[in-house]
């Protein structure tokens, strides 16, 4: 295996690493807790979650095709919290992480550009988590007063 092909390695590890602290999985657990306003806001949250976890899945499918064992990432033991608290403070949380997330990953899309298949994997994601960011903001304004619309 090639240095530059372990570079890569590392860079698609920290980014699992990363998605294992992503909040926004964490409010599926969260639902007996949490009162959304709109049971459309409940199924993009939903549609989030899933496509996150794919995230995930897509990470370690590309690691394993590049022949790396993918490393455990701990997840963010702050994330029980989210249980308890009000939703619009639950999703300021999530946004905050997701920033961070949207951050790393388009760090990372430089880091691997030599590599067509984990490129490939980093934009797509890079957008998906943009498109969850954009979303999840809208949410937070929403229950801070700004009844803009969401998709």
């Amino acid at each position: 295996m090639t240095t530059e092909t372990l570079d890569v390695i590392d860079v698609l590890n920290d980014l699992l690493a990363w998605e294992a602290r992503n909040l926004l999985p964490h409010l599926r657990d969260s639902t007996v807790f949490l009162s959304w306003a709109s049971a459309d806001e409940r199924r993009s949250v939903e549609r989030m979650i899933d496509e996150s976890l794919a995230h995930q899945a897509r990470l370690v499918d590309t690691l394993t095709d590049l022949g790396a064992t993918p490393l455990p990432a701990t997840p963010d033991i702050h994330a029980a919290e989210l249980h308890f608290l009000d939703l619009r403070f639950a999703l300021r949380r999530v946004a905050a992480r997701l920033k961070e997330l949207v951050a790393a990953y388009e760090a990372a899309a430089g880091q691997v550009a030599g590599n067509k298949r984990a490129s490939e994997t980093v934009s797509e994601i890079a957008a998906a988590k943009r498109r969850h960011l954009d979303l999840v903001t809208r949410f937070v304004d929403r229950a801070h007063g700004n009844n803009a619309p969401a998709a």
